[in-house]
């Protein structure tokens, strides 16, 4: 072999040795066409009961019937797609008093629901009343809450049968994490002993860790404030979205956070009551183990769409239900207002000062005191009606005694009520807006 033979070969290796390298590069840093899939997810959260459009809305959003029918439209356009609540699906209008919130478990079931959270107000009955819901429903999605100590809890082991830290959804092949964290805030903290609600921070990196290698989305699904619900999107490794509740805060352009592991991680959020869904889109490169997020929009579900005769049959059936347990027709009208009624807890507002005013009529006392975060719907002008009466005040049930609200007397001196002013009302101390009280 010559000089120039030599020379040759050597050049054509050399060759070959890097488009061999090239090549193999490629291969692991790209994925092929049919290993990038398209993943929706649709999701709400605060449903609260609300089977049928809210009056107080003034674009008439909302309604289970039609939420149906405008998701199996939204389902025909990506064939690969998971559908979430982040909680409080059940405790909010009068629907709840009839079974503790099995009868909206069952409609979201035929709905096509993948997995829901639970949300301080679906505990608010208790851990036996709730465990007790999750069970007689009998749906075909899991329940989760990750963030709970059972240490003082007998029912401990069957509770944590029927409620779970997390689901793994397998949809087309492709492994999807679901983490639930439900909402630990002290005013709730009573309502659910001796199940006690621990910091949705730390569970949530705890499962995070654990999951993250058997999945290829992870989602967390948290029932939190959405400042809450940053900080956690922030602060978790490994995940690829935060499904958040419990604010009511309405989402139309997704929040993007920076993640410890280095990348954008989105915070969505569709308001409340069912008037909005949410539709999130990612790419999955399943060779990478990449998932990379590429667009968010909130679809109204408007008055025009029609209703799914299934979900409307079902509600109708509740109806009945309710008209048997309130043992009179709820649609008759029993007054009329000329201007809307509304809360608020930073300005007047007409409905809170009828309520405290009924408060205070009704004890004879001298002051009342509401809670208007615990207020339910606003009334429009126009009739009202025995459910709209209802629905202004319809929380803490209680299916022993079948009562609802406690009406406490108290015998305020003056500097007590000096003390509640200061606190509610000075911006120093503390911003009357968001802490929920109004006085009278």
């Amino acid at each position: 072999m010559n000089i120039n033979s030599i020379i040759l070969f050597f050049v054509l290796f050399q060759f070959n040795l890097v488009f061999a390298n090239n090549f193999q590069d490629k291969s692991e840093t790209s994925a092929l066409p049919d290993q990038v899939v398209d993943l929706t997810i649709f999701h709400t959260n605060d449903i609260h009961s609300h089977m049928h459009a809210p009056k107080s809305d003034e674009f008439h959003l909302g309604g289970l019937a039609r939420l149906s029918t405008l998701l199996k439209s939204l389902r025909e356009q990506s064939p690969l797609a998971i559908t979430l609540d982040a909680g409080d699906w059940s405790e909010g209008t009068w629907y709840y008093n009839i079974d503790a919130g099995q009868n909206m478990l069952r409609i979201l079931n035929q709905i096509g629901y993948d997995t829901v959270v639970v949300g301080n107000h679906d505990y608010l009955s208790g851990p036996d009343l709730l465990l007790g819901t999750v069970k007689n429903a009998r749906v075909n999605f899991k329940v989760l809450a990750a963030n709970l100590d059972f240490a003082n809890y007998t029912n401990a082991g069957e509770f944590q049968q029927s409620i779970l830290p997390y689901v793994i959804l397998e949809k087309q092949g492709i492994k999807i994490g679901v983490i639930g964290l439900t909402q630990n805030g002290y005013e709730y903290a009573g309502y659910f002993k001796p199940v006690v609600v621990t910091s949705p921070l730390k569970e949530a990196i705890k499962q995070a860790r654990a999951l993250r290698s058997k999945v290829d989305v992870l989602i967390l699904l948290s029932h939190n404030h959405f400042i809450l619900n940053e900080q956690i999107a922030r602060l978790t490794p490994g995940i690829d979205a935060v499904i958040s509740g419990h604010t009511h805060k309405k989402i139309s352009k997704a929040v993007m956070v920076w993640n410890i592991s280095g990348k954008k991680v989105p915070v969505v959020e569709t308001e409340a009551w069912g008037k909005f869904i949410g539709e999130l889109h990612f790419k999955v490169d399943l060779q990478n183990k990449k998932v990379a997020y590429e667009s968010y929009q909130l679809h109204p579900v408007v008055p025009t769409l029609k209703e799914d005769p299934v979900i409307s049959q079902m509600i109708a059936e509740e109806d009945q239900k309710l008209k048997q347990l309130a043992g009179m027709d709820t649609s008759q009208i029993i007054g009329w207002s000329e201007i809307p009624l509304g809360s608020h807890d930073s300005r007047e507002a007409g409905l809170c000062d009828l309520l405290v005013k009924s408060l205070q009529k009704t004890t004879q006392s001298e002051a009342a005191i509401e809670l208007v975060s615990l207020t339910g719907v606003d009334l429009p002008a126009g009739p009202i009606t025995v459910m709209d009466a209802h629905n202004v005040m319809p929380h803490l049930y209680n299916f022993e005694t079948k009562k609802e609200w406690t009406i406490k007397l108290w015998k305020a001196s003056g500097r007590d009520l000096g003390l509640i002013t200061k606190i509610a009302y000075l911006p120093n101390i503390l911003p009357l807006k968001e802490t929920g009280f109004f006085l009278f």
